[in-house]
Formats: C-alpha cells, structure tokens, sequence
C-alpha cells in the first residue's frame, strides 16, 4: 500500500505499519487520535485537511522517513510527543496554534528550521530540545512558558539567530543569558554552523577579542569558513577600537 486515503479517523491505528508511505486524510476530519500513525518508518508524506484542530499525542511519533509536513492554518493543538524522534527537517506552526504539548518536536534530530509564529502559542516543556540540527528558527514569544535550562539554551541560539525579529525584552534575555556562559554558547554556534547567531554576537559586541581569537582558531580548525571571516573582521575591529583607545 503506497498511499492511504482516510475519510474518518475512528479506532483503527495505523501504528507501526511500514507499508505506508503516503497518507492523504480528508476534508472534515477535525482530530488525528493519539499513537494512530506511531512508527510508520517509510512514511514520507501526509496531507492535511483544511478542518483539522488537533493533533494528539504521538500521532507521528517515530516516523522517520517523514521530513515536511504543511500545518493547515485551522489546526489549534499539537499535542505531547505529536512528531518527537520523526524526520522533520522543517517545520512551521501557524498562528492559529494555541498549544505546543511537551516534548512535540523533541529529538528531531535532522531539524533544522523551526518557525512558531505566533508569540500566543503555549509552548510545553521542551518541545524543541534535543535538536541538534537545529540552526534557524523563529520563536514568536521568545521563550517557551515552562522553561528548562535545555529548552532556555536553544531558545536563546534560535533568538540570536532572528534578533532583529524580537522585542526588546527578549532581546535583553537572550544577551544576558549568553553573557552567563558565552563559550558554552560559542562552541555550540560553531558545532552546529549557525552564521546568524554568531553575526548577532559580533555585530553587538557581546565577546571580547580574547574570546573572539579563542573561537576563531575553533571555526578554522571545523573548517567553518564563514564564520571565520566573521571573527576574524570582529578580531580586527577590536583591535583598532583598542589601539585607537
């Protein structure tokens, strides 16, 4: 069976079933019940109706071949787990979103893009951690309501990444919580190659040309090109705004 078309999601699960790669689910539908597509692994495709409000929990859990998926603009609730350890490498959740449950994205581990637009969206306990693809995004409140410090750290990659983006209040977190721990935060710009959040930590001068150095001979060494030029004209500025002092 390549593709399966639904026209009502009752008690028959879908779970585990490694025959499905496409699944088309028709207009009407309002709910996707929880686990129902749990571990279909060679499932690449869903399309989603324009009446669907919620996704339950782990209703795509596990399913690895599974990287884009189009959130109709009608969907309210994603729920606990909804796509944790899938193949997602994109992801954006509209506006019309309320609630992100725990853990819905958690270990997407070829997550790269991740746009909550909507700074009313309820995010749950790291709904986004464990992502270590994950080098754009946009978060729209800034920060998730039930913080860890795992989903903070993240959080604060991703801020820095759209700074411009971002009130000016979160701005201000997210420098004060890069300033606790800046190499922490370096390293982990550098491993995961994120040039918008390092330009945002050069542009603002939130690293000192000790620090500057010490993470430019990182970059060179990971062989991040990029980012190199980008230390190295910040190691030059500071230089001269030394020397002029």
């Amino acid at each position: 069976m390549d593709e399966l078309i639904l026209s009502e999601m009752e008690a028959e699960e879908f779970a585990e079933r490694t025959d499905i790669v496409k699944i088309r689910i028709e207009e009407g539908i309002t709910e996707i019940p929880a686990g129902i597509f749990m571990h279909c692994t060679n499932l690449k495709e869903v399309i989603l109706p324009h009446s669907l409000k919620r996704i339950e929990d782990g209703a795509f859990f596990g399913c690895t071949a599974l990287s884009h998926i189009v959130l109709p603009q009608s969907l309210e609730t994603i729920g606990e787990y909804a796509f944790s350890e899938s193949g997602l490498m994109e992801i954006t959740v509209p506006p019309s979103v309320n609630t992100i449950g725990e853990m819905a994205f958690y270990h997407c581990e070829k997550l790269r893009e991740l746009n909550i637009v909507s700074a009313d969206t309820k995010i749950g306990k790291d709904a986004y951690c464990h992502t270590p693809s994950l080098i754009h995004g946009f978060i729209g409140s800034g920060y998730p309501a039930y913080e860890t410090k795992a989903s903070a750290f993240i959080s604060t990659l991703l801020v820095l990444d759209t700074f411009e983006k971002h009130s000016e209040e979160i701005q201000e977190k997210a420098i004060k919580l890069f300033c606790e721990e800046p190499d922490l935060y370096l390293a982990e710009m550098i491993q995961r190659n994120m040039i918008s959040s390092l330009k945002t930590v050069t542009d603002h001068n939130l690293a000192d040309r000790e620090m500057i150095q010490k993470y430019l001979q990182l970059s060179v060494r990971k062989k991040r090109h990029e980012m190199s030029l980008i230390l190295l004209k910040a190691s030059q500025n500071t230089a001269e705004k030394e020397f002029d002092l």
